[in-house]
């Protein structure tokens, strides 16, 4: 999905639902992600919900596709590009595939340039918090960015001491046991 600009709809033209950009509040858990799209805004500073001061700085939007197989939706991640953010950064750039695992090189934060289409893995949770008329509300946040599973991290198995010179015996065949009833709800049958 390729990001588009908001502009004003004019009287004759003709719209289209677009399911994809429905809010849906995700179950808290972990999820395959996509990166859709990328702004870069300028920050003007402040403050945290704990009065931590947050200087002037550039601010990378990132909009990711979030999807477990059961639910999916689109969510905005920020990051305010300061020291006390360069590891939430560095731990997104390997989840993504573009810094090593062992967090051992140092990075450019042109990087961002090429995250679009990159994919990764991340923790949800559900932020409740309050709205401006009071109400209390709720968005889905990324919670953490997990570092890619790698194929080769388990050794392979090693080769045996020595080579038998005659084949082994073919096992015997099993008699084939029978599905009884109904599958049960993980889509495995009831071996009887």
């Amino acid at each position: 999905m390729e990001y588009e600009e908001n502009r004003a709809l004019d009287l004759n033209e003709t719209i289209t639902y677009d399911k994809d950009n429905d809010f849906v509040i995700l179950q808290p858990g972990d999820y395959d992600f996509s990166v859709t799209g990328i702004e870069r805004q300028q920050y003007a500073g402040g403050t945290d919900k704990n009065g931590n001061p947050t200087p002037a700085c550039v601010q990378m939007i990132i909009s990711m596709h979030v999807t477990n197989g059961l639910q999916a939706t689109n969510i905005k991640h920020t990051f305010f590009l300061t020291t006390k953010n360069a590891n939430q950064i560095y731990r997104f750039f390997i989840s993504v595939g573009l810094a090593p695992a062992d967090k051992s090189a140092p990075l450019n934060l042109n990087l961002f340039n090429q995250v679009i289409g990159r994919t990764g893995k991340c923790r949800v949770r559900t932020r409740t918090y309050k709205g401006r008329n009071g109400d209390e509300m709720q968005a889905n946040q990324i919670d953490r960015f997990y570092e890619p599973f790698e194929a080769t991290a388990a050794p392979a198995p090693a080769a045996p001491a020595y080579t038998p010179t005659t084949p082994a015996p073919a096992p015997a065949p099993q008699p084939q046991q029978q599905t009884w009833g109904n599958a049960a709800p993980n889509g495995w049958g009831w071996k009887g």
